[in-house]
Parts: structure tokens; C-alpha cells; sequence
């Protein structure tokens, strides 16, 4: 800012060739736009701004009632691309699907590696079990993290989450008590049949 006449004016920014680089829109940075003219903000997403990882920085606005909105629109809109969900629902519903389905697959991947007797975890085919497993959780953290910070009710993740898990319990059981819960082509259709679930939104 300077003065001019009892004014406070703000400064021009300077978008000369040496300056160009602090002018430049980075992904992942706030990029709002500093005072004084000297470029724009380098703060990750959403710094400041708690439970939001885009948009401004709380310097910038990140913390107003219009920005969170919009924010937390454009993480579900994110997640939709990112985690492949269907476009023609409601995106929070997918979402919450995606949780449902994830809890319960991960809730028998569970199931499966409790079966891998001691001493025997370094075997190939359990290491790969293992693999999965922990692959499929953290999927399930960061899709639960995001639902969350989409600004999704935490009751409404935790229900899809525990819903999707205790239907994993229930197919598990039932293979169990036929006895065909060991044949190799199982896992491939227990994972087929929950990621077919929808309406694990429930309120």
C-alpha cells in the first residue's frame, strides 16, 4: 500500500518477465493474492481452515461461510473423480456408498487374514492378502477423512461405515456355516457383491 494525496492506494502488482514466477497459479497453493502486490499466497489448500485441504488459506477468505460451501462442494466433486463413484446420484450419497462398500470389504479381508495361522505370514499368497488388506484400509481411512471434510455428518459416516462392516460379518458367517468360505473364487465374490451395494447412506 502507499499514499498519494491523503489516499491509501494499493500498489500495481508487477507482472514484469523477472517477476512473473510469484504471479503464477501453483496446484495445491492457495494462491490468493498477498497485500501489499507481491505475488500470490504459497499456503497449501485450505491452511488455517479447519476440516478443508483446498481453496484459499484462512488469510484469504478460506474461513468465510461462502468459501467453506463452495470448498467442501468441490472436495465432493473431487472425490468423485478420484475414487471413480457413479455421477448420476447425489454426490454425498456416493460417497457415503463408497464407505459402506470399503467398511465391509475391508471388515473381510480382516476376517481372512485372522485365518493365516502363526508362522506362516511370510508365505506369498498371505503376503499378498496382507498387501491387499492394508491397501484396503488405508483407502478406507483416506475415503472416510474425505467424507468427513466434505462436510458430511461424522453420525452418517460412522452408520455407513458400521453398516457396510456388519454385512461383511454376516456373508462371512453364512460361508462359514456352508462350509465354502475357503474355496479360492469366494473372495472375488464377496468383493463383487458388496461394491455392488447402494443405499449405504442410511440416516
Amino acid at each position: 500500500m502507499s499514499k498519494k494525496n491523503g489516499r491509501r492506494q494499493e500498489r500495481t502488482p508487477d507482472t514484469s518477465r523477472k517477476n512473473r514466477g510469484i504471479w503464477d497459479e501453483i496446484e495445491g497453493k492457495c494462491n490468493g493474492k498477498r497485500l501489499g502486490g507481491d505475488g500470490l499466497c504459497r499456503q497449501p489448500e485450505g491452511w488455517g481452515v479447519i476440516g478443508i485441504t483446498t481453496g484459499r488459506c484462512k488469510r484469504h477468505g478460506g474461513a468465510t461461510k461462502n468459501h467453506l460451501i463452495a470448498a467442501k462442494r468441490e472436495l465432493l466433486d473431487r472425490a468423485i473423480v478420484t475414487y471413480g463413484l457413479p455421477h448420476e446420484i447425489d454426490p454425498t450419497d456416493a460417497l457415503l456408498d463408497e464407505v459402506h462398500r470399503t467398511a465391509g470389504w475391508v471388515r473381510y479381508l480382516h476376517g481372512e487374514v485372522e485365518k493365516i495361522p502363526e508362522g506362516e505370514l511370510h508365505k506369498a499368497v498371505h503376503t499378498a492378502l496382507l498387501s491387499k488388506y492394508d491397501r484396503e484400509r488405508r483407502h478406507g481411512l483416506d475415503v472416510y477423512r474425505t467424507a468427513i471434510g466434505a462436510g458430511i455428518e461424522e453420525r452418517r459416516v460412522r452408520v455407513a461405515e458400521q453398516t457396510g462392516a456388519l454385512i461383511a460379518q454376516v456373508i462371512n458367517g453364512v460361508l462359514e456355516d456352508l462350509g465354502i468360505a475357503d474355496r479360492p473364487e469366494v473372495p472375488g465374490i464377496v468383493r463383487k457383491h458388496l461394491m455392488a451395494i447402494e443405499g449405504g447412506n442410511a440416516a
